[in-house]
């Protein structure tokens, strides 16, 4: 049978042993379809998710072995206060803490996200936008693409942790950024001025950073346009 949810209400926190500083509070409403025959779940909701604007589809198919489709457009998400490594400084992880990758175990999701801003303590990532696949314990982002400092950033990201050490790759290309602000907001200092353009084709293969940092390798070309110190 087939039930219909009309004017539904979800209210509360979303919280995993990844966000180990406090859980993301939402407050949505929308419709959704329930068909026990076909194992089917819809919703479509509208709302807040951390007090910022979002609209939300989701589906999910077969209760058993679920396949998500998702399409998610959320207005701004500061993931400053959750996150340990951008609260207290990425310089200060632990180097040798293993990665924690159970979200991909037994997710199997195709779908599309943009995020209108994304903030990093003082970084400012702006019109993040990706589509997502995630199947058998490896997640591919292509094409992903955000406005950074004024530029523009072109690319993919994957993350394969179907074998015994994850690999990681990312193939960005990165035009025209103003890196007088970047540096501001990285590293407090306003000395330098230009406009930067990067390619990066890089993998890792690791369970730790220390691990990614031994192994990273690839190719890299940077070039600084109209740069003043």
């Amino acid at each position: 049978g087939q039930a219909a949810l009309t004017g539904y209400s979800l209210v509360g926190s979303y919280g995993n042993r990844n966000l180990p500083r406090g859980a993301i509070p939402f407050d949505l409403q929308g419709e959704g379809l329930l068909d026990l025959r076909r194992e089917l779940l819809q919703l479509a909701s509208r709302g807040t998710v951390d007090r910022s604007p979002v609209d939300a589809r989701l589906q999910l198919a077969d209760f058993v072995a679920p396949r998500y489709q998702v399409k998610l457009d959320l207005a701004r998400l500061d993931l400053s206060p959750y996150l340990p490594a951008v609260a207290a400084n990425a310089k200060n992880m632990d180097q040798d803490a293993p990665f924690d990758l159970w979200w991909l175990n037994d997710l199997n999701a195709e779908g599309s996200v943009r995020v209108g801003e994304l903030v990093l303590q003082k970084m400012h990532i702006n019109d993040l936008a990706f589509n997502l696949s995630a199947n058998q314990r490896k997640l591919v982002l292509d094409p992903l693409s955000a406005t950074v400092y004024e530029g523009r950033l072109t690319g993919r990201a994957e993350v394969d942790a179907s074998r015994n050490a994850p690999v990681f790759r990312l193939q960005q290309r990165l035009s025209n950024m103003n890196i007088n602000p970047l540096l501001v907001d990285a590293l407090a200092t306003s000395r330098f001025e230009g406009r930067g353009f990067l390619d990066l084709d890089v993998a890792a293969v690791g369970g730790k950073v220390s691990d990614l940092r031994r192994t990273a390798g690839g190719n890299v070309r940077l070039q600084l346009s109209k740069g003043s110190v």
